[in-house]
């Protein structure tokens, strides 16, 4: 058990070392915080992708064209 305590304006937290080990977590480990359906708050670590490959693995091949935008004639010292 432990008891949320004012950090500046905000709420804060110790997690204690056995759960970080279980969770496979450490100082410094990025997380995201949300707040379930059932209104518990929840911590999630960022898992960063490592290469290129883990980067595009749920890359289906699709994608969407895009159209050149047309912004009329140059108004002032545009340089194109």
């Amino acid at each position: 058990m432990t008891t949320i305590r004012r950090w500046g304006n905000s709420g804060a937290v110790r997690i204690p070392r056995r759960i970080l080990l279980q969770a496979n977590m450490q100082e410094g480990t990025e997380v995201e915080i949300f707040l379930s359906k059932e209104g518990e708050i929840m911590l999630r670590a960022i898992r960063k992708r490592e290469n290129i490959q883990e980067l595009f693995a749920d890359y289906d091949g699709g994608f969407f064209q895009t159209e050149e935008i047309n912004w009329g004639k140059p108004q002032g010292n545009e340089v194109w």
